[in-house]
């Protein structure tokens, strides 16, 4: 992760430099490829201590159609986000921290009784 936050800024400081910048971007890719296996290895991982061959293939399966559909979702309706994605960002900065500071006082008001 630190690989490719340094690289980003690289990027950023030298970006008039295409060769190097190019260079920049493979290693960025490959870090975040790795970075994805990683995290499918580690659950895979953990999953096959807990849980039968069977229902993990079952379950694995389920969460890629979710995973992929996802995706593909993003993917497609992501250009016609971009309108709209200031008002989002606005309404959920607001709703965010009125939902926490609620679940606070909520536990607090639970905590004393």
């Amino acid at each position: 992760m630190v690989i490719m936050v340094v690289s980003f800024l690289l990027i950023i400081m030298y970006k008039d430099n295409t060769p190097f910048v190019i260079i920049l971007l493979v290693i960025n890719g490959i870090v975040f490829c790795n970075i994805c296996i990683s995290q499918e290895l580690a659950l895979i991982t953990i999953f096959t201590k807990m849980i039968p061959s069977e229902f993990q293939t079952f379950g694995d399966s389920i969460r890629l159609v979710f995973e992929r559909t996802g995706s593909m979702l993003a993917l497609l309706t992501s250009v016609y986000m971009i309108d709209f994605m200031v008002y989002y960002v606005i309404a959920f900065s607001v709703i965010i921290p009125v939902g926490l500071v609620l679940s606070i006082y909520r536990r607090k008001h639970l905590i004393k009784e």
